[in-house]
């Protein structure tokens, strides 16, 4: 029977202040990536019946023999509208005059109205993706900031190569030093914060012990420009500027973008790049954790570790895969490093292909291993032998029921083993009622 253990890891209160604020980042980020394949599909198919939704709404309120009525007027009224856009030939300009008077009227009145407000608006879907874009930034702002604190707290020397200078004043109103050196601190953390995300890069490197986020295993470019996309949707409604250009220009491979284009965000779109930030802001506090807090690096590898299995049965693959290349680096243990690899095969099976990794797993030794690291290999290779392992190691506790229903490791087959199951139970319960009989 599986055994469930709660340990504690050994940390200093700055280490767990990193921990925390990434697992934050992490929660907030997985929240909105539900929101956006689960509630935005519901409301863009919603808006593309909008406008019959609207009508039936209306029609409503109208006594029922008056809705004929408002029927035939709006057939009347889409008749003279296209006939002010499609004018006969010879006949110059043409005047539409139309008139329903009484209730069918009003109700005439106000679904135009709507229509009207229908079409010149964005679509709801099309609001919230751009609010999620917006809200992922700066929810990795917030993140970046706490990492900024504790790199301060750490880096003395950071936080003195300051050039705010206080008056007698100032240094008055502080009850002691360690006060002053918080206002210095939270100063100097929000006059970063107003930087660009180059500027950032640029501290990094200067106050992170060389940290770079261009170095780690993420898309930079499309994170680049998710971050100058973010600034339009703020300030510019979308509408590309020079700003942005002189961003994104500079990119690989660049943006066929052009100025004044009105830039939307798509499902796809805000799904890669949430990954991305995602992927961002953990190994930004891995990175900095195990850089400032030597002696604890196999706490932030467990905490990486953890994320690249919830993120693999999440199925945030390009997370998956830029957090499973950063800790193949690191210092894993055996397991660990069997149990990251694989991750990182069946992500990048999921997003690219089994031809993408398909060598590499046929080349994996397994031949020393236990019969469930073999099986792993099989399963990425969906190998027809592969179902028949699954029911031996069934059968001997070493996999259970759960594991199969629900990792993304054993997808290929899950079917066909569920329904195994379920007819052995279903023959298990007749026996069992045979006997009591």
């Amino acid at each position: 029977m599986p055994e469930l253990t709660a340990s504690q890891l050994e940390m200093t209160p700055h280490s767990w202040e990193i921990i925390r604020a990434a697992d934050q980042f992490t929660l907030q980020m997985t929240s909105i990536s539900e929101i956006n394949k689960t509630v935005l599909p519901e409301l863009e198919a919603q808006a593309k019946n909008r406008i019959n939704r609207i009508t039936e709404e209306i029609t409503q309120h109208l006594p029922e023999d008056e809705v004929p009525h408002l029927i035939k007027g709006m057939r009347e009224f889409a008749k003279g509208i296209l006939s002010l856009t499609d004018p006969k030939e010879g006949e110059g300009e043409t005047t539409f005059t139309f008139s329903l008077d009484g209730s069918p009227g009003a109700a005439l009145s106000q679904l135009t109205w709507l229509g009207m407000e229908q079409v010149q608006s964005n679509p709801h879907h099309e609001l919230l993706r751009n609010s999620l874009l917006v809200s992922s930034i700066s929810g990795f702002e917030v993140l970046f900031g706490r990492i900024a604190r504790s790199i301060f707290k750490v880096n003395k020397a950071a936080l003195n190569d300051s050039d705010h200078a206080f008056t007698l004043q100032q240094l008055a109103d502080f009850e002691s030093l360690a006060d002053a050196r918080e206002f210095l601190l939270e100063q100097r953390v929000s006059k970063l914060l107003y930087e660009s995300l180059d500027g950032w890069e640029k501290w990094l490197k200067r106050a992170g012990g060389g940290t770079s986020m261009v170095a780690l295993p993420v898309d930079w470019p499309r994170l680049r420009e998710a971050f100058a996309r973010r600034n339009l949707l703020v300030h510019a409604d979308g509408v590309t500027n020079q700003l942005y250009l002189e961003v994104v220009n500079k990119l690989t491979p660049r943006s066929p973008v052009q100025l004044g284009e009105k830039l939307k965000v798509s499902g796809q779109y805000l799904d890669e790049h949430l990954q991305e930030i995602l992927a961002l802001g953990r190994l930004l506090s891995v990175e900095v954790g195990m850089k400032l807090h030597k002696g604890e690096k196999k706490a932030y590898i467990s905490t990486l570790t953890t994320d690249i299995n919830r993120m693999s049965h999440k199925g945030l693959w390009r997370t998956c895969i830029a957090l499973s290349k950063y800790a193949l680096g690191c210092e894993l243990t055996r397991s660990q490093e069997i149990d990251v690899r694989t991750r990182g095969w069946v992500a990048q099976k999921e997003e690219f292909g089994l031809d993408s990794i398909k060598g590499e797993v046929e080349a994996w030794d397994v031949s020393g291993l236990s019969p469930f690291y073999a099986l792993r290999k099989d399963a990425i290779l969906e190998s027809d032998s592969t179902s028949d392992t699954v029911r031996r190691l069934l059968a001997d506790g070493t996999l259970t029921v759960f594991d199969v229903a629900t990792d993304p490791l054993y997808k290929c087959f899950r079917e066909q083993l569920k329904s195994e199951i379920v007819a052995a139970k279903e023959l298990d319960h007749a026996e069992t009622g045979e006997a009591s009989t």
